[in-house]
């Protein structure tokens, strides 16, 4: 079960959209270690905080979970509020 379940209503081009998750994805990994894997819709996550992690998208929602490993559950609240914040300043754009 992910520790972290995030989903997003959004209007963004899919080239747009995937542009902003590279973003996304490099300033988590700067701050927390998490290493991304992008894929056709789907990115998988992992690292020092992150056991398994998974961000997806359709035509209108993106959404991330993420199962913490031992370190990544004392971050919880900081990862948690940093991806939201990023996730809504994407979809604000929309």
């Amino acid at each position: 079960m992910a520790d972290i379940k995030i989903s997003k209503n959004h209007h963004i081009d899919e080239t747009e959209l995937r542009s902003q998750l590279v973003k996304l994805a490099d300033q988590i990994a700067a701050q927390f270690g998490i290493r991304s894997d992008f894929r056709d819709h789907e990115v998988s996550l992992s690292g020092s905080a992150v056991k398994q992690g998974t961000v997806f998208w359709t035509a209108d929602t993106v959404s991330i979970e993420l199962t913490l490993n031992m370190a990544g559950k004392i971050f919880k609240n900081q990862i948690k509020q940093k991806i939201e914040q990023k996730m809504n300043e994407i979809v604000a754009a929309s």
